[in-house]
């Protein structure tokens, strides 16, 4: 991954690499937030548009030329066209619901969500019970799996950077190119909430209806319906403050010493409070209350970048908010508890695996 970034810490473009060095994806910004996203993959190309950071379009176009698809986006109606052409002639044309969903379809390397290939298959709904809740404590964190295990149900032994939230969730790639872990470490805190989640039910039927599909139609099946699925939608809430400080001395003990008064003035923002989410509510259990930062506290910490930021699932908090007080962090602490449950994870699966 390689991210240009304003003064202000806002990105400025991104480019995504896969592991033999080409590009995978890039992302163009307008004010911090998605302007163009553009995919590359020996299949074809995809270009993924945005206005005022909400996506609009998607248009993919095979490298032979041969076929397009064209997904666009209607907040208003909430709903997705797929229109996808083969030779200049349509063999689909279909509206759905803008919210990816169970059985929704994707091309792999492009992420271009296409059609349902279920056209009445049975879910089910699980709600209550099933989530995981965390008491929260601001920390020096220094890889990647810090952010993972905060925001997101993590599947068992996933311990890296997850692509497909990079592609899929604002709130995911916004904190990884805005703060990479390895410069001098972040302070963090946060948690999630899992209120329910859906997925196949029951799981054996749906290698049969997929067969059936594919019989009906294989010259078109890839191109309708992709390479994988969306097995299961998870529900919930989940938010995160991450506190970032860069330019240190390079002398050891300075550094340190800095960091440690950041570390106070983030306790500060955050009223000395631990936070417990549960049952969707974040909650504050009160600590020791701090005296603040001295004036040459201040003075060594307006030495150097310092920033407190708060994330949330909710759009007003995706690109993150710079928090100054503890006002500031108690308001979208609020803003997460008013709101209703939403999507936060999509789990995938490839087609052939069924």
């Amino acid at each position: 991954m390689e991210v240009s970034r304003s003064e202000d810490n806002k990105p400025l473009w991104s480019k995504y690499y896969l592991p033999e060095g080409n590009v995978w994806f890039e992302t163009e910004y307008e004010n911090g937030l998605p302007l163009v996203k553009k995919f590359y993959s020996e299949e074809g190309i995809a270009i993924h548009e945005y206005d005022d950071g909400e996506l609009i379009s998607i248009e993919y176009t095979a490298a032979n030329n041969i076929s397009n698809s064209i997904i666009t986006y209607d907040q208003a109606a909430g709903t997705r066209n797929v229109n996808i052409l083969n030779n200049g002639q349509t063999i689909l044309n279909e509206n759905y619901p803008i919210q990816d969903q169970v059985g929704t379809g994707f091309y792999s390397k492009t992420f271009v969500p296409v059609a349902d290939v279920f056209e009445d298959i049975e879910t089910v709904y699980r709600d209550k019970n099933w989530g995981k809740s965390l008491l929260s404590s601001t920390d020096w964190k220094y890889d990647i799996n810090s952010f993972n295990e905060l925001i997101y149900p993590e599947p068992a032994g996933f311990r890296k950077l997850n692509t497909k939230l990079a592609v899929s969730n604002p709130m995911y790639q916004a904190i990884i190119e805005q703060y990479p872990v390895t410069e001098n470490g972040v302070m963090l805190t946060g948690g999630y909430d899992l209120e329910a989640f859906k997925e196949f039910s029951p799981s054996f039927i749906i290698s049969d209806s997929l067969a059936k599909v594919k019989e009906d139609e294989p010259e078109f099946f890839e191109l309708k319906y992709g390479q994988e699925i969306i097995k299961k939608v998870d529900f919930g809430k989940n938010y995160i403050v991450i506190g970032a400080i860069r330019n240190l001395p390079t002398n050891d003990e300075a550094a340190e010493k800095i960091k440690e008064i950041a570390r106070m003035r983030m306790d500060e923002i955050q009223g000395y409070s631990f936070t417990m989410m549960r049952d969707n509510k974040i909650t504050f259990i009160q600590g020791e209350i701090g005296n603040g930062l001295t004036a040459e506290e201040q003075d060594l910490l307006g030495k150097v970048w310092f920033e407190v930021k708060f994330f949330s699932n909710l759009k007003q908090h995706q690109n993150g908010i710079v928090l100054n007080t503890e006002e500031d962090y108690k308001k979208a602490i609020k803003a997460v508890n008013d709101a209703d449950f939403s999507v936060i994870n999509l789990e995938y699966l490839l087609i052939d695996a069924y």
